[in-house]
């Protein structure tokens, strides 16, 4: 793919990303206030009546994952190490992919304004800031997919092996946010697409370029 396609379709993943973004927010604020819809609230409902002590404690230890207090320090760990090995371009790929993340999420919790769902005591703390999107599935996906990512430049057959346990880390950090009652349905899913979309845009232009310039 030449220079000009990549930056096209990453523009294109990005386009698609805001898109997803809007929609969804028109679509969980056609309620009054924000409210849940009924399938939103339906699940949310369904899950409260699972919970049990055992499953409560492995989610409110699993969500921990999906945080900055985590990512962060990862990603720094990780960032540091591969510029060692003067792997600059995946060490920028890497703690851009986290960064974009978080400034997104943040500020599309901003703009939308949902409220927590509150019809159901929560199993932790009531994170200060907005419902949608969550940020916290955002956050493992984009890091846990750039991650995939620069494993499989590296060395394919340690990818083979880790991508399991990535997708299962994300799919357990998503299930924890509805489970503890902190988000909807709705928000896992955007927070979850629009991350994906992030991190592939900013790889046709990170990693995909410089794979290009080195044939050259």
């Amino acid at each position: 793919m030449s220079s000009f396609g990549s930056r096209a379709l990453a523009v294109a993943c990005w386009l698609c990303g805001l898109a997803i973004l809007v929609l969804g927010a028109w679509l969980v604020c056609y309620a009054p206030n924000c409210a849940a819809n009924a399938t939103d609230a339906k699940i949310i409902e369904w899950f409260s009546r699972q919970h049990n002590a055992a499953a409560d404690q492995l989610f409110r230890a699993v969500t921990w994952l999906g945080s900055v207090v985590v990512l962060m320090p990862l990603v720094i760990a990780s960032g540091v190490a591969l510029a060692l090995h003067r792997r600059i371009r995946e060490a920028y790929f890497l703690a851009v992919a986290l960064a974009g993340t978080i400034v997104i999420m943040h500020t599309s919790k901003l703009l939308v304004a949902r409220p927590r769902p509150n019809d159901i005591d929560a199993l932790i703390a009531m994170p200060w800031d907005q419902s949608f999107p969550s940020a916290h599935t955002a956050q493992i996906v984009s890091v846990m997919l750039a991650g995939l990512m620069i494993i499989y430049r590296l060395n394919p057959i340690w990818f083979n092996s880790l991508w399991p346990v990535a997708l299962i880390t994300v799919v357990l950090v998503a299930l924890s946010r509805i489970y503890l009652q902190v988000h909807y349905l709705s928000d896992v899913l955007v927070g979850a697409t629009v991350g994906v979309l992030w991190v592939c845009g900013l790889a046709l232009l990170v990693l995909h370029q410089t794979k290009e310039r080195q044939k050259e």
